[in-house]
């Protein structure tokens, strides 16, 4: 897709991005949290409001955004505990949570950012995995996870670590393909190891070559809206290579969206802990109601437009 087709596509996801951007933020809490997912514990508050509040933080400035983007922050350095951060304020910590906090902080507050980079690193083993969480009673949970690892890589190098603190998340990533634990689709762990390893130093081509035989062989095919984002979200962080595939993800986001937003297809699953855990949750897909997939998709469209040649 090239010349005003091209140009068209990009204006259209620039109008979008900013008109979803103010959507999701009038969705915030009075509290500053965002509140997703009915599961057991309770609907999540601190987790996805710092995927939320990172997500909105790629759209155009505006009053009311950046007004929710100081409540979420506020609200994410009032629930801080010595691990970190959890799903909720009655769960656990755990380092998916942590990290998405630390990439909110980043940009948001950096000297507490910083600060927190020792909580996130308790649980990266020497090797550079990262694990989920850190207490025995949680099970496999407390497994090495690629799906987190690569968020906590992207994490620690936005908090401003060296590269010798990255190198061993870096090398933990491009040892082995992501295998879906916590997400139905791989889609997610493909995607956040193809944008960690980008911003960290650059893609290997060993990798590279894995992600184009992934990515060529989705190409195409009909997708859920959080399945077509974080493929352009892996595209957006090799570009300019595949520019057409990236442009057809683009374009069937558009074709999907409202000004609203998006529905809910987030994938999460709540795997059996084993090893002595006893959690009973339904195991799902369990879905969104629609803001974490949105506002997933809008920091997508946001950062393949940011790459786009400037005539287009």
């Amino acid at each position: 897709m090239s010349g005003p087709a091209s140009g068209r596509l990009a204006a259209d996801a620039a109008e979008l991005t900013a008109c979803v951007a103010d959507a999701l933020a009038r969705r915030q809490h009075g509290d500053g949290f965002w509140r997703e997912f009915a599961l057991q514990p309770g609907a999540s508050e601190c987790w996805c409001t710092a995927w939320i509040a990172w997500c909105l933080a790629h759209a155009s400035p505006t009053p009311v955004l950046r007004h929710a983007l100081q409540q979420a922050t506020r609200a994410l350095l009032g629930c801080a505990r010595p691990q970190g951060w959890g799903y909720n304020r009655g769960t656990g910590c755990d380092a998916d949570s942590t990290a998405w906090t630390l990439l909110l902080l980043a940009t948001a507050a950096p000297a507490q950012a910083r600060a927190a980079v020792p909580v996130l690193l308790r649980y990266v083993d020497p090797a550079g995995d990262a694990h989920t969480f850190d207490e025995p009673r949680f099970g496999d949970w407390c497994g090495a996870h690629a799906e987190v690892t690569a968020v906590a890589l992207l994490a620690l190098r936005a908090a401003g670590c060296p590269p010798s603190t990255l190198a061993p998340l870096r090398a933990a990533l491009c040892a082995r393909a992501p295998v879906p634990f916590w997400w139905e689709t791989p889609a997610y762990g493909h995607a956040w190891r193809a944008v960690a390893l980008a911003g960290t130093g650059g893609v290997p081509s060993t990798v590279l070559e894995e992600l184009d035989t992934w990515l060529l062989a989705q190409g195409g095919q009909d997708a859920s809206v959080f399945d077509h984002a974080l493929q352009l979200l892996a595209l957006a962080s090799i570009a300019p290579r595949h520019a057409e595939l990236a442009a057809w993800h683009a374009h069937r986001l558009l074709a999907a969206a409202t000004c609203a937003g998006w529905p809910g297809s987030c994938s999460l699953l709540v795997p059996p802990q084993g090893q002595g855990g006893n959690n009973d949750l339904p195991r799902g897909p369990h879905r969104d109601d629609g803001t974490m997939t949105s506002a997933l998709a809008l920091a997508a469209l946001a950062r393949w437009h940011r790459n786009l040649p400037a005539a287009a």
